[in-house]
């Protein structure tokens, strides 16, 4: 596989909607990880939230995308296929650590990791 600028939504979940656009490719799995990387890396603005274990949450909707930073050790994880009424849920949750962890989790969505806290 080459590509350059080309799409490539089917990477991170089987879509192909032109959500993302990365440089380029190759069949090496060196590449493919920095390809991965690429994809994770692009910005997503979170905000603030009241929770003891949630620090911040961002949703990209076009892409249905959520992003969690985690309070305690913050690390934070993208979450792929996510509907937008999921993540109004996890916004009006009376305890969106609890909702976290006993209704969002258990809905196994695709996930990585963005990046490390420190």
């Amino acid at each position: 596989m080459r590509c350059t600028g080309e799409s490539v939504g089917r990477f991170l979940g089987g879509r192909d909607d032109g959500g993302f656009r990365l440089a380029s490719c190759s069949d090496s799995s060196d590449a493919s990880d920095k390809w991965q990387a690429s994809l994770i890396d692009l910005e997503m603005r979170r905000i603030p939230v009241r929770s003891t274990s949630i620090a911040s949450i961002g949703y990209l909707a076009a892409e249905r995308e959520l992003e969690i930073e985690f309070r305690a050790s913050g690390d934070v994880y993208r979450y792929f296929e996510v509907p937008e009424d999921e993540y109004g849920a996890l916004l009006a949750a009376d305890s969106r650590g609890t909702y976290f962890n006993r209704v969002f989790k258990e809905r196994n969505y695709r996930y990585r990791l963005v990046s490390r806290g420190t």
